[in-house]
């Protein structure tokens, strides 16, 4: 899959996701969105390769649910991979300090 091809996958899943309900009075329609969403698009963004997209999604999942250390590794891993990697190291130390840490490698 090219990356317009991806683009175009990414823009019309967030349209579809507002379709049914419509945007919230929230500017930030990804702040709207339910915490199952982002994690799925989040999940997506990542399978495609967009690592910035992926880190958003999961970034907003977490202050929604802030105790989901497997997301949190999932948010250092997207860090890293689009090459912030201060934002990753803060992530991979969150994802350390939960008692879920040894099911994470290289933490």
């Amino acid at each position: 899959m090219n990356a317009i091809n991806k683009s175009i996958l990414i823009i019309c899943s967030v349209l579809l996701a507002f379709q049914s309900g419509g945007f919230a009075q929230d500017d930030d329609p990804v702040k709207s969105m339910r915490a199952g969403q982002l994690r799925a698009f989040g999940k997506s963004a990542f399978k495609q390769g967009d690592y910035s997209s992926a880190a958003m999604y999961f970034e907003s999942y977490r202050d929604k649910r802030p105790k989901n250390y497997k997301v949190v590794y999932q948010l250092a891993e997207s860090y890293r991979l689009s090459k912030d990697y201060r934002e990753a190291e803060k992530m991979y130390l969150k994802a350390r300090s939960s008692r879920l840490y040894h099911q994470y490698p290289s933490c």
